[in-house]
């Protein structure tokens, strides 16, 4: 591979590597490439990389990779990131439509402002008994184009969410696949999240579907229109509960060249 540019940027603390491979100069195949690149120590260190490729559907296509390597359906994070790259690239337009491998998903730039409409989550599974070494926790399934567990707690900033994350996302009733892990606290229309996120296997500062994992289950036990979730980062991401879109901030932080 010769030397190839990347841009470095996060949505809500969510970080993310980003390349141009319109002209498919990056080797798609080579997944410990990737673990390397977003590695914290021996790379330039991310949550995942992003590729922009051409699409015969949509503006774009997205094709993003977790950080062990391996490919996943969706990141609402980086599909923010993404709008913000292509950008900087030279595409100014305000609207796109994105295709990703869980659909095609209209996104609104204002500014370092992001709005992208997601198909509804769905509760695959309500409020059932998770037996877990520490106990029984009552955990919701849903689909949010990946799926995640959603746990309330009452002890959000205490919680071990590495040994507890890493237990639900290895647990036999979410085998083979796993799951992402979301502790949630709420307050009336706000909710504090903790996520461990499938791929990374550690907590990460923020998870666009796992907002809107969250958004589903209080909108569907409280019956709200708009949720504000605060992630670990404290950038707030917003849901509009009417129509699913999310709305919350990205922006570039440095350019390189891979060597």
């Amino acid at each position: 591979m010769n030397r190839l540019p990347f841009v470095k940027a996060h949505g809500a603390g969510n970080d993310f590597i980003l390349i141009d491979n319109r002209h498919y100069v990056f080797p798609l195949g080579n997944s410990s490439l990737i673990e390397h690149l977003c590695h914290r120590r021996f790379g330039i260190g991310a949550d995942g990389l992003i590729l922009v490729q051409q699409s015969m559907k949509a503006d774009y296509r997205m094709v993003y990779f977790n950080a062990d390597g391996k490919e996943a359906d969706l990141c609402g994070n980086g599909l923010r990131c993404f709008v913000v790259f292509v950008c900087e690239l030279g595409d100014r337009r305000e609207s796109l439509t994105i295709e990703t491998k869980s659909g095609l998903i209209e996104c609104k730039r204002n500014g370092q402002r992001i709005t992208s409409r997601f198909p509804e989550p769905q509760i695959l599974r309500r409020s059932f008994p998770l037996a877990l070494s520490g106990g029984i926790r009552e955990t919701f399934l849903v689909f949010s184009g990946v799926p995640h567990a959603v746990i309330f707690s009452d002890e959000l900033e205490e919680e071990d969410l590495q040994s507890l994350g890493r237990e639900v996302r290895n647990h036999p009733a979410f085998f083979p696949a796993g799951v992402n892990v979301n502790l949630i606290d709420c307050e009336e229309a706000t909710v504090r999240i903790r996520t461990y996120e499938r791929g990374v296997e550690a907590e990460t500062f923020a998870c666009g579907t796992a907002a809107l994992a969250a958004a589903k289950v209080v909108s569907t036990l409280r019956k709200l229109e708009r949720v504000v979730i605060h992630p670990r980062s404290q950038e707030a991401l917003e849901v509009n509960i009417r129509n699913w879109e999310l709305t919350g901030s990205a922006q570039l932080v440095f350019k390189g060249t891979i060597l």
